[in-house]
């Protein structure tokens, strides 16, 4: 399985395939074996000696050998010369977003839907509501299965009388008449 690649190095039999530089931050795309643990967002990660702090993750994808590729954001410990901000690790988040999490098989077709950006329903107390995928928090392997956590901000709709008067607007500038 593992293959010699100018751009793969295997540390821990963990294989990095993509390795983007951005300074401090970096996208480190990583694959990982069937069975073997993740990393999660906070937790220090050491490859070539160097030190990484993982700040986030931007996707993931299960390819067809069942491997796990995951994108991470992560911070470079080791460099230190860049500008500060006044920020602090754990961000609070507005309260209208929510955590949710999934688990599942490798070979669930719903693993699709839980992409960053789609817009999957939420039913909360037998009401249905629409939110939109923004982030992901976790991604762990839990023996055949994936476990996904992501956060998810609500699509809110106009309410009515605002959506009957753009609606109104709206036919009235198709028409071309003018209200006089």
């Amino acid at each position: 399985m593992k293959q010699a690649f100018d751009k793969w190095k295997i540390i821990n039999e963990v294989v990095i395939l993509l390795d983007i530089d951005l300074g401090v931050i970096r996208k480190m795309k990583v694959s990982f074996y069937p069975f073997e643990s993740t990393k999660k967002i906070g937790e220090v990660s050491v490859i070539d000696e160097k030190y990484y702090l993982i700040l986030g993750i931007e996707c993931f994808e299960i390819t067809q050998e069942k491997m796990i590729e995951i994108v991470y954001i992560v911070q470079d410990l080791t460099k230190n010369q860049f500008i500060p901000h006044d920020t602090e690790f754990i961000k609070s988040r507005p309260k209208d977003e929510i955590e949710v999490s999934i688990q599942c098989k490798f070979e669930d077709p719903r693993i699709c839907d839980f992409k960053l950006g789609n817009i999957l329903p939420v039913t909360v107390n037998q009401n249905r509501y629409f939110y939109r995928l923004l982030e992901y928090t976790c991604v762990d392997v839990i023996e055949s299965s994936i476990r996904l956590s992501a956060i998810m901000r609500p699509i809110v709709p106009v309410n009515y009388k605002d959506a009957k008067e753009i609606f109104r607007k709206e036919r009235m500038r198709k028409m071309e008449f003018e209200v006089i």
